[in-house]
């Protein structure tokens, strides 16, 4: 009865534990998140939760082919010396204890065209109990792939391509996707530097992979603006797989100085070629502007030093820069006026792209020929053809 006492209390006080064989478990995996095309470290971290330890433990990465997960090399992976870190090795020796972790690394790449979303992969961890039983698991970890997007500034265009102070022109930016998947709700917002006002918000939508889209912004800068570079500041925002997101992008703007108007006289004609006193010509002035900059509202004024009478104002229109036009004028020289030569004034009116208007004065020489004097010879000529004639016919009769 003692003995059977005693033997109850041992059982009481040392209870009988069963030891459970290794069971593996993944505690970490880095990275969880990856992109369609780029290549990663793969680090997984096993924990032996079991209460046995564990020996002769090799790992397998097998993923599906439905799997975007490509191993690159070794995919095979052993414990050596119960070291922490699992390395590549030909033996088998070593052990894992309980709660003991090894981190397993596998070089991967993400295959091409990857779809968005969560994968399962695949881990398979063989090893021996301490009976020295094989045993194995299947352990799975999930791989998120997100394809992201990347915004650039494709192009920087201005219409016109040269902007002066005071111009209203048009900003044109082309941005485009480089990026593995698509950019959605893209937003452009302008910062305008100081002496610049319009529009500063463009909404272009979606942004697909491989693609650009166009923003315009209708501006105006200033008169008052000093001709240099201005720094433009770009908030683009958009959304993709990873959620929103915001880029800041600077770049140039050229204000351009004006150079000065310069028209002068190119040519000098009259039709007929020939002017005399008391007839009739047509003045034909030809201009050139070869200033740096467009003339406006071009009109010529004569002021003839002489007698001369008909019209005295022309209107040209628009010169651009290296352009030619012709003020004319319908004029006649008295009948009294001497042959000579006479200079004639001319006084140029006309407005810059600022809409300020100018003068300048040019001057001109113009020949006025002695009239022919009438010769009687070819008349008395004729009459006494006809005179011939007449007699010829009287003696015939």
């Amino acid at each position: 009865m003692n003995k059977l006492c005693i033997v109850l209390s041992f059982l009481i006080l040392f209870p009988i534990v069963n030891a459970s064989p290794p069971d593996f478990y993944i505690v970490n995996v880095t990275p969880v998140n990856v992109e369609p095309g780029e290549y990663y470290l793969l680090n997984i971290t096993l924990k032996n939760l079991g209460t046995d330890f564990a020996t002769y433990v090799r790992t397998y990465l097998d993923p599906t082919d439905l799997s975007p997960v490509d191993p690159i090399g070794v995919v095979k992976r052993f414990t050596v010396k119960k070291a922490n870190e699992a390395k590549e090795s030909q033996r088998y020796f070593g052990s894992v204890l309980q709660n003991e972790k090894i981190t397993l690394s596998y070089k991967i790449r993400i295959k091409d065209g990857a779809e968005e979303g969560v994968y399962p992969v695949p881990l398979i961890v063989e090893f021996l109990d301490p009976n020295m039983v094989k045993l194995n698991q299947s352990l799975y970890f999930g791989i998120n792939v997100i394809p992201k997007a990347q915004l650039t500034i494709t192009g920087i265009n201005t219409s016109p391509s040269r902007v002066y102070p005071g111009d209203e022109f048009t900003l044109t930016i082309e941005m485009g996707n480089i990026g593995k998947g698509d950019a959605k709700e893209v937003s452009l917002i302008l910062s305008l530097p100081q002496y610049f006002s319009g529009d500063n918000i463009a909404y272009l939508g979606t942004i697909n992979r491989d693609s650009t889209k166009v923003a315009e912004f209708a501006l105006k800068a200033e008169k008052k603006i000093d001709p240099g570079k201005y720094n433009f500041t770009l908030i683009i925002r958009f959304k993709d797989g990873e959620g929103k997101k915001e880029e800041i992008k600077n770049f140039p703007l050229y204000i351009s100085e004006r150079g000065e108007i310069d028209i002068e006289i190119a040519g000098i004609t009259t039709s007929p070629s020939k002017v005399y006193p008391g007839l009739p010509f047509t003045l034909s002035v030809q201009l050139e502007n070869i200033g740096k900059q467009e003339a406006k509202a071009i009109r010529a004024y004569i002021e003839p030093e002489g007698e001369f009478v008909g019209e005295k104002t022309s209107f040209v229109g628009s010169l651009k820069k290296d352009d030619l036009g012709t003020a004319i004028f319908e004029m006649k020289a008295k009948e009294d006026i001497k042959p000579g030569n006479y200079n004639f004034k001319m006084k140029i009116y006309y407005i810059d792209e600022r809409g300020i208007e100018h003068s300048d004065e040019k001057s001109f020489e113009l020949v006025i020929l002695e009239k022919p004097r009438r010769s009687y010879y070819p008349l008395i000529a004729i009459i006494l053809i006809i005179s011939g004639i007449g007699w010829y016919l009287k003696r015939r009769r």
